[in-house]
């Protein structure tokens, strides 16, 4: 899926705005260049704005919202007494391979496809009376039209509301993501807890989430509640050598992929640098198991 335009009304500084996509460079990389306080990071903020308020969330990270108060984005001029809509609308564009899975979708909902325009767009909007926020609505304008089984007659999508709905998610799990970080700097843990603590926040599901992604990229079907939590807390000897193997091969995993030539983020040149994933331990309180990543040059 491809995105073809943006257009943003009273978003922040931006009174009115069209970001137009649909022409390919000949690199997949647009630039935003401009004088400080020109506005770019507004229009990159819009963007990771209108992503983030799709669906409900569909992808834990770490990115910080633009905006923990709807009322922050109304135009500093207009403060007083806003009364019209904040509002982001973009436009799509399906490939094949969308299509294709569209027509598998529906087709699992019994329904055979007639019509698919390959275009369609979504608009955010955020509605306000008296600069104050009265309700958000997501608009869309998609033509997609449909047989169900054993019917002659095509009818619009929007006509059969259980399924658009089903509709609605699902070609919201297509569209790529938009993930804007104002800056490249990470809170990377001290420990990483491997089981729920109480009242833990995000950062700890998220990094808890990345070590079962490095074991998913062994291929050996681990996982760390089987693998390491219970070996880690059981008092067999073979217990722990099969937890040991498991947690060095997760060092080696990390270490290939941050020495690779091709996405090394260290210096030509330098030393040998190996990422150690430590043996896990015990919290005392709590009872939570927990590793450290260390880094060993040389």
């Amino acid at each position: 899926m491809q995105y073809l335009k943006f257009k943003v009304l009273n978003f922040k500084g931006i009174q009115e705005l069209e970001f137009d996509l649909s022409e390919s460079p000949l690199s997949p990389i647009y630039l935003l260049v401009g004088l400080n306080e020109s506005g770019k990071t507004t229009i990159l903020e819009s963007l990771s704005f209108f992503y983030d308020n799709l669906s409900k969330e569909k992808e834990l990270t770490l990115r910080p919202n633009v905006v923990d108060d709807v009322h922050d984005l109304i135009p500093k001029s207009k403060k007083d007494n806003f009364n019209e809509s904040i509002s982001i609308e973009c436009f799509f564009k399906f490939d094949q391979e969308d299509i294709t899975l569209l027509k598998k979708f529906f087709s699992k909902h019994k329904a055979r496809v007639d019509v698919i325009n390959d275009t369609f767009s979504i608009c955010t909007s955020y509605e306000f009376k008296n600069s104050q926020f009265q309700k958000k609505s997501n608009i869309w304008d998609i033509d997609i039209k449909l047989r169900q089984a054993r019917q002659t007659r095509t009818r619009k999508l929007s006509d059969n509301q259980p399924l658009w709905d089903d509709t609605y998610q699902y070609v919201v799990d297509l569209i790529p993501p938009l993930i804007y970080y104002p800056n490249f700097l990470f809170d990377f843990p001290d420990k990483i807890y491997l089981e729920e603590m109480p009242a833990e926040g995000k950062q700890q599901t998220f990094y808890r989430r990345v070590l079962q992604d490095i074991l998913d990229s062994i291929q050996n079907n681990l996982n760390i509640d089987t693998h390491i939590v219970s070996r880690v807390k059981s008092a067999k000897p073979q217990d722990r050598d099969a937890c040991e193997s498991v947690i060095n091969k997760m060092g080696d995993q990390i270490t290939r992929l941050l020495v690779n030539k091709k996405f090394s983020i260290f210096k030509k040149g330098t030393k040998r640098k190996d990422i150690v994933v430590t043996y896990p331990r015990i919290e005392a309180e709590g009872q939570k198991c927990y590793v450290e990543l260390k880094l060993k040059e040389g």
